[in-house]
């Protein structure tokens, strides 16, 4: 009888465990979760010499969970071009910060404002834009 009565303790036990477990979940489901943080979205470089330099655009995954950075609409615009130097989707961990380059090719002297599309991953896929302003300046 002793055996019996540890055996529905145990399941006693395990019952609460998975009802503690269900609940958390459920809660967490139910929380929306909070959006990437991307910092600057647009960096001002001023005046530029034509030819290359490399933007850095942080960003921060705040959730709980890792999620991914899905890709980047490279594109040009006139006088500049904005490429990825990162092939692939990149994988950014929970309250990690995440250091993405570009590359930003100055082809004609002149004024510019480019932005390009980057796609994250936050319960869904967000796509958040991101650029370079300045004025490409002579040889």
């Amino acid at each position: 009888m002793l055996w019996a009565a540890r055996i529905c303790g145990a399941a006693a036990v395990v019952c609460a465990v998975l009802a503690v477990v269900e609940y958390v979940r459920e809660e967490r489901l139910n929380r929306p979760e909070l959006p990437w943080v991307v910092s600057p979205e647009v960096v001002e470089v001023g005046d530029v010499p034509l030819g290359e330099r490399v933007l850095t655009f942080e960003m921060t995954n705040p959730a709980d969970r890792p999620r991914r950075i899905v890709g980047l609409n490279e594109g040009c615009s006139g006088t500049v071009c904005i490429l990825s130097r990162h092939r692939g989707q990149v994988t950014v961990g929970p309250g990690e910060t995440f250091r993405y380059e570009c590359d930003l090719k100055v082809r004609e002297p002149g004024p510019f404002d480019l932005r390009i599309a980057v796609f994250l991953e936050d319960g869904g896929i967000r796509t958040v834009m991101i650029g370079a302003k300045g004025t490409g300046t002579g040889p």
